[in-house]
């Protein structure tokens, strides 16, 4: 909120440190003490110059092009859909105590949604252990 009140805009970072961090600390059931601020979901990026995604039944909406295009990919694991959509509502300005900062769609002080162009996303839910194909997998010894 500072930072919005006095520039203007919130950064990508900025705005999911307010969803995205545990808010005290919490003890795993394997007895690891995971302090306040710990990252709740897990993300790794990587960049491409390969254009994956060359096709499109809307080209020229989806301003499709032909050769290489810069890119970023990222995997990130949330431990639940909420997570995920709590992290998406702060980019755009909703804050987790329900305050939403007055931007206008595409305002350049949205921060990363507002330059970020989009053209493929995926997502996936990873079921609960007792359906998975190899749910005890991890007790092997």
């Amino acid at each position: 909120m500072r930072d919005y009140h006095r520039y203007r805009a919130i950064g990508h970072s900025a705005a999911i440190q307010t969803t995205s961090r545990l808010l005290s600390a919490v003890r795993g059931k394997d007895g690891t003490l995971y302090p306040k601020g710990t990252a709740i979901p897990q993300r790794a990026d990587f960049n491409t110059l390969d254009n994956p995604f060359f096709t499109s039944s809307r080209p020229v909406a989806d301003a499709m092009a032909a050769g290489a295009a810069a890119g970023v990919h990222f995997v990130v694991f949330n431990p639940t859909s909420d997570d995920f959509h709590r992290n998406r509502l702060a980019m755009d300005g909703v804050l987790p105590d329900g305050t939403r900062l007055p931007f206008d769609p595409n305002d350049r002080g949205q921060g990363i949604n507002a330059v970020l162009k989009t053209t493929h996303r995926q997502n996936f839910l990873v079921p609960p252990r007792r359906h998975r194909s190899f749910p005890l997998a991890e007790l092997r010894e």
